[in-house]
């Protein structure tokens, strides 16, 4: 009897798990990578509400600040390592069960509750 080693990870149900945490690592570094966000749109609507108030255009520097660009560094860096956790878990969701890691988490949910444990 020889089984393959894709279905010997189909089986045992590691690629699931693995896809699984995968697209949870994705979705929150996506979720940080937003909220690191929120620092440079806070400053834009700082920005404009000066604008009104002073009838204005405000003095504002040209030249990114050591904390805005970390903030920004981090955001890239964080969405990268999304985009690299959603492409392992698309590249394992195809190789294991030929379908988007969406998919494949749903069959295999499905095939949990049909089976019979006794």
């Amino acid at each position: 009897m020889r089984t393959s080693l894709r279905d010997v990870v189909v089986d045992s149900h590691v690629a699931a798990a693995a896809i699984a945490s995968l697209l949870f690592f994705s979705f929150g570094d996506i979720f940080r990578a937003l909220w690191a966000l929120l620092a440079p749109v806070s400053q834009v609507i700082t920005f404009l509400l000066t604008a009104v108030a002073i009838q204005g255009i405000p003095y504002f520097s040209r030249e990114l600040d050591v904390v805005t660009r970390l903030q920004l560094e981090i955001m890239l860096s964080l969405l990268s390592s999304a985009l690299i956790s959603f492409a392992s878990a698309w590249v394992l969701s195809r190789w294991a069960y030929g379908a988007g890691p969406i998919r494949s988490l749903r069959t295999c949910c499905d095939t949990l509750r049909r089976r019979n444990h006794a």
